[in-house]
């Protein structure tokens, strides 16, 4: 349980049967406990990819096939702002923030909370829709109002 960490990467191909992805964005686990930080695990980069394909488990047969869709040519694009979020008790907490991204330029520390996006108190969004917001254009300004009085403006970029 609890948040995962992890370094922000870009893989050069992932390969899925006969299906061949290119450049998924890649979570390198530096969990050092829990069932990210197994030896046999690497990482995770499940987050654009499965939106790329069509995928079908058959479990009977116990087989699984990919296949390509029309989102495959997409680029897998991560959340630009740089951190990791998840709710809070009083708003979204920030669990880490990726070095040198817009967030940490910004000086948004792990331990964070936010309390509003562009306005909208943070207990009217939900985590995907933030995590949507967080993935808009490179140059799209985001506003955050942070529980110690803050107001940070994000300008995304790809970080990978």
């Amino acid at each position: 349980g609890g948040p995962a960490r992890a370094k922000l990467d870009r893989a050069q191909m992932l390969r899925l049967g006969d299906v061949g992805v290119p450049a998924p964005v890649t979570l390198l686990s530096t969990a050092t406990t829990g069932e990210h930080a197994d030896p046999a695990v690497a990482g995770d980069n499940g987050y654009g990819v499965l939106s790329r394909i069509i995928h079908v488990f058959d479990y009977a047969d116990e087989a699984m096939w990919f296949e390509k869709n029309a989102a495959f040519d997409a680029r897998d694009a991560f959340d630009r702002a740089g951190v990791f979020v998840e709710r809070g008790r009083n708003g979204i907490a920030i669990v880490d923030v990726v070095a040198g991204s817009p967030a940490a330029e910004a000086g948004i520390k792990t331990g964070d909370v936010v309390t509003a996006v562009d306005g909208t108190p943070a207990a009217r969004l939900t985590l995907d829709a933030l995590r949507a917001r967080f993935k808009a254009a490179p140059g799209t300004k985001v506003r955050l109002k942070l529980s110690n009085g803050r107001t940070p403006t994000l300008t995304l970029r790809d970080l990978v």
